[in-house]
């Protein structure tokens, strides 16, 4: 069985903060993978599918606390999820071209 995921609570100490993670803006949100607090999911579609399962727990992760009651099975079609994906990559900007700096020796 996977490790338990304690969440917020590591950084924390607070008993109140077992499975809460802190959950970034979606701005640019297609550049930003992989997803999920760990890096487990590579694609927005794989996550669309796993949120509208209800967060099944994968690969033998235990998560403590509770789960957020506005997480549950919404059975997306895939019609349903590229439309979302469609509205996520039109929060994304091109990436701009970022080159590396030549540092003093």
């Amino acid at each position: 069985m996977g490790k338990i995921d304690e969440g917020r609570f590591i950084a924390t100490g607070l008993e109140a903060d077992k499975g809460k993670f802190r959950t970034p803006g979606l701005r640019n949100v297609s550049h930003t993978y992989p997803y999920l607090h760990n890096g487990s999911i590579g694609t927005l579609d794989e996550l669309l599918v796993l949120l509208s399962q209800g967060m099944p727990q994968i690969n033998g992760q235990q998560v403590t606390g509770s789960m957020s009651v506005h997480i549950r099975n919404l059975r997306l079609s895939k019609s349903e999820r590229e439309a979302i994906i469609s509205f996520l990559n039109a929060l994304s900007s091109d990436q701009p071209a970022v080159e590396r700096p030549t540092l003093p020796l």
